[in-house]
This record gives structure tokens, C-alpha cells and sequence, in this order.
């Protein structure tokens, strides 16, 4: 339900509250009040002018291009840093991660990453991380590695995308669950979902159909996962058909219980209550004038309330979350933040963006 997006992992959820990565510091949301405030209880803290690692729990060194990620796991939090040091990594830039106590205390280094990640994730005592690597031959491929918290630098390569043709990887996800984890990478075939079983160890390509399709991840909801195929048209009929299998990808179904879809590829995710809908922010201007732009909320295949997505930026992400929340993050060249929507608001269809954080670029 917090499952990594286009910028990575924004958000974390704990039991008390949830931890919002923005705009290189780490805030925090008390369940009951919703109200984001600084990781660091310091009154003299340095977080609002000039933070930095010895001033700020709260900071999170970051570039442009970095990975941004943070985790809540085993009543801590885990996060990613991109840094510069070239006797480090030969491109200059590698990547740190850490983990914190939840009040942003007692940082402590877990595992260097010469090579930065293009996706990270923590699951039942492992690290997954996956990375581009390239070959004297200037090659790339798409390579999934773990490694144990207790032995962050013993690492396990669980596959190689070389003999896959998976190349030239972005955007890609990386998503654990159960004995699974789960991955997409885009290559010469397309997208590709690829599965990893922690129990036998072994990696499977998923719903291949054999007719130059490319199937794509959407979203796990009750022991099933969503998914829908491409062929290169975001209009095309077919790629607007939703799937469902069962978690070793098997059992595959039609998902006929939506009374309407936009008429173009669109985003699927879906909690224990609801579906929500919302076409691919790339292809929103394909969109015939009298389809709206919104994000459509579905309860027993009928649409019970829409948002709408026009006063928003382009090129955002929306986190499911649980039975209360949930958050949308945004970024352009212009500003970046979060809202946060109450889910039980749907079905009296008050729900709206609840704007939490925002920060305007002046250059």
C-alpha cells in the first residue's frame, strides 16, 4: 500500500503516525492530528536554515537524480542517501543507506552502494536492491541482488537480466510481499513483471501471452495481483483490460467488476474497500474533451466519487495507504509536496486533497 512510484518511497507508515520524505527532510504525522512537523525535537535544531547531518536529524541528502526512499521496519526507519565521493564509486555519485530511531535519533549506517540503485526495498531481514550494471562492452543489464541487515556487505545475486534482453531500465519497481517479491523492467520486449520465490529461489517471467504485448504490475489486493497488457498504443482497447492473478502469477482473470474506465491506459490500485482509477498523467491530453481528468474512487463496480485532477501538477504519485489515509505526492519544475485524502469521505463524496506540504522553486 506504500509501494515505491516515479520518485521512489515518499512515505512510510508506522503505528503511531507516518513519515513523509520531502524536499531533503523527514516529517512526521501523528495519526490523530495529521499535522507534518520536523524530525527533530531540538528547539536549537538546524532544520529550517542550511540543514545538514550534524544540525538536522531530520535531513536526508539527496540529488536530483537519487533514488529517494524511506522505510518503516522492525520499529525503525530506513532511509537513502545519495552522496559524491569518487574514491567511493568511479561515476562520483553512490548511495547510503541508514537506519534511525523513529524520533530521528542515532543514525547508523547500514550498507554503501557504489553503484546507486535504481529501486530498494526491506522485507523479512533482507535488503533487495536492484542496479544497472554495465559491461566492458558498454552493456547494461538489469541485475537483483540481497543482502542480510545482520550482513549488509555479503551480497547474493538472486538474478541477471542479461539473457532477458532487460535493458536500459526506467522507470522500475521493486515490491516484496509474502514469499514474493516482484519487479518491473522495461527492455527491448517492453515491460516486463518478473518474480522472485524467496522459498525455492526461483525467477519467473509473468503472464507472458506470446503476441508482443507487455504486461505491467498494478497494484496486490487480497492474495491477487493486478496487472494489464501493452502494445503500444495508450488508446488501444486491449490495454485497457484489467487482470488479476493469483501470487505465483497463475489463475488469470478478467477484472469485470468496474462500470467505466477512462478511454486510455490508466493507473489501477485498489485497498480492502475500494478502486481507484486515474489515466496515465503522459497521456491525460489524449483524453476526449468530455472525459475528465480525475481520480475515480469505485466500491462494488460502481463509481461512488471522482477527484479532480486538473488544479494538480503533472507527474504525481498516489500511495493506497491504509483504511484512513491517502497521499498523493507531486513534483515539476516548478514546486513540489503532498496532499493527503480521507478515505471516509468517499461515500458522502466530501473527500477532497488536503494539502500537507509544499515547497515553490524560484529558479
Amino acid at each position: 500500500m506504500y509501494g515505491d512510484g516515479l520518485y521512489g518511497l515518499e512515505v512510510a507508515s508506522s503505528p503511531n503516525g507516518y513519515y513523509l520524505l520531502h524536499d531533503n527532510l523527514i516529517y512526521y504525522l501523528d495519526k490523530d492530528t495529521m499535522q507534518p512537523v520536523i524530525l527533530d525535537n531540538r528547539p536549537d535544531h538546524g532544520c529550517d536554515h542550511q540543514p545538514n547531518s550534524e544540525n538536522c536529524y531530520a535531513y536526508v541528502e539527496q540529488s536530483a537524480t537519487g533514488l529517494k526512499f524511506i522505510q518503516y521496519y522492525n520499529s525503525h526507519l530506513y532511509i537513502a542517501e545519495t552522496l559524491f565521493d569518487p574514491q567511493i564509486s568511479k561515476a562520483g555519485w553512490y548511495m547510503k543507506l541508514s537506519r534511525i530511531d523513529l524520533d530521528g535519533k542515532n543514525r547508523k549506517e547500514i550498507k554503501t552502494f557504489p553503484i546507486r540503485p535504481k529501486s530498494l526495498a526491506i522485507h523479512r531481514g533482507y535488503i533487495y536492491y536492484a542496479i544497472v550494471s554495465v559491461s566492458k562492452e558498454n552493456e547494461e543489464k538489469l541485475e537483483i541482488f540481497r543482502s542480510s541487515i545482520q550482513k549488509p556487505n555479503e551480497e547474493e545475486l538472486i538474478y541477471s537480466g542479461e539473457a532477458d534482453g532487460i535493458e536500459d531500465i526506467s522507470p522500475m519497481t521493486l515490491t516484496p510481499f509474502g514469499n514474493q517479491v516482484y519487479w518491473v523492467g522495461f527492455g527491448r520486449r517492453g515491460y516486463v513483471t518478473q518474480r522472485y520465490d524467496l522459498i525455492t529461489g526461483e525467477v519467473a517471467t509473468l503472464w507472458d501471452r506470446g503476441d508482443g504485448s507487455s504486461s505491467s504490475y498494478s497494484t496486490i489486493s487480497d492474495q491477487r495481483i493486478y496487472f494489464s497488457y501493452f502494445y503500444g498504443d495508450p488508446t488501444d482497447p486491449r490495454a485497457l483490460v484489467q487482470y488479476s492473478s493469483n501470487l505465483a502469477g497463475d489463475d488469470i482473470q478478467e477484472e469485470v467488476t468496474i462500470s467505466q474506465h477512462p478511454p486510455i491506459i490508466y493507473y489501477f490500485l485498489k485497498d480492502q474497500n475500494y478502486t481507484y482509477i486515474r489515466p496515465v498523467d503522459g497521456y491525460a491530453d489524449l483524453l476526449p474533451q468530455d472525459v475528465p481528468y480525475e481520480l475515480a474512487v469505485f466500491k462494488d463496480g460502481k463509481k461512488i466519487h471522482a477527484l479532480d485532477l486538473t488544479p494538480l501538477t503533472n507527474f504525481l504519485d498516489v500511495y493506497v495507504g491504509d483504511e484512513r489515509y491517502m497521499f498523493v505526492s507531486y513534483d515539476d519544475n516548478t514546486k513540489s509536496g503532498f496532499y493527503y485524502i480521507d478515505k471516509q469521505k468517499f461515500e458522502t463524496q466530501e473527500a477532497a486533497f488536503i494539502p500537507l506540504l509544499e515547497t515553490v522553486r524560484t529558479e
